[in-house]
């Protein structure tokens, strides 16, 4: 069955600055709708598993240790959402460029469908840098925590077991950089929906309900 002939559901891009807590929105919004979640890492990581032609195509760059071309991550997500059949979706990671983001359109113009919105969580880089300063990563299933999220000695992640760990590279100077990074990668990305009409900035200073509540007010409603 094609994705185009699947009932209307959300098509959505989420995006943020380091500390936005866009990933854990993401899965968040995913779950309350019954979206897939596609984060580009995991697509990735999955074709890789899968030993497609795609995921060895991008291993072979990541093992050298150099970015996957623009291209192949836009045919790895164009695989992804074909798998997707008829649930709609959160991206997580993607589009990066605006080449991306036109490429996204043609994916799903393919299939006659278009994206719904993107949303961008908003957030000052001082407020960033306290969250993350007090962040907690799992070595094993990656999930982050606030540490005022979890009882006090925690050392194990709730979800998978694995060990908490603080980041090493979670520091004023390298945040600072991430943000710029960011910026200058995104700002574009974010002019391209923003001149469709497509984009809702949404405030990202608050508990992850506050701006959960806020991500759901900013959607179509259907």
């Amino acid at each position: 069955m094609s994705i185009a002939s699947a009932p209307h559901r959300y098509r959505l891009v989420l995006t943020g600055p380091p500390g936005s807590g866009k990933s854990t929105q993401a899965e968040r919004l995913a779950a309350y709708y019954g979206l897939a979640h596609l984060s580009t890492g995991q697509i990735l990581r999955e074709e890789v598993a899968r030993h497609s032609t795609l995921g060895q195509q991008a291993q072979n760059f990541m093992s050298d240790g150099h970015l996957v071309p623009s291209a192949l991550v836009n045919d790895i997500v164009a695989a992804a959402l074909q798998r997707l059949r008829a649930r709609g979706f959160v991206l997580d990671g993607y589009p990066r460029t605006v080449d991306q983001a036109r490429a996204l359109d043609g994916m799903l113009a393919e299939e006659g469908l278009s994206l719904d919105l993107a949303i961008h969580i908003e957030l000052p880089e001082a407020v960033a840098y306290a969250r993350l300063a007090s962040r907690v990563v799992c070595l094993g299933c990656k999930t982050g925590y606030q540490r005022a999220e979890l009882p006090a000695g925690t050392t194990r992640c709730p979800k998978c077991g694995g060990a908490l760990v603080h980041r090493a590279d979670d520091t004023p100077e390298v945040i600072h950089e991430r943000f710029v990074v960011y910026n200058e990668m995104m700002t574009p990305v974010l002019d391209f929906y923003r001149v469709q009409s497509r984009l809702r900035t949404v405030d990202g200073d608050g508990s992850l309900d506050m701006v959960a509540e806020r991500v759901l007010a900013a959607l179509p409603q259907t």
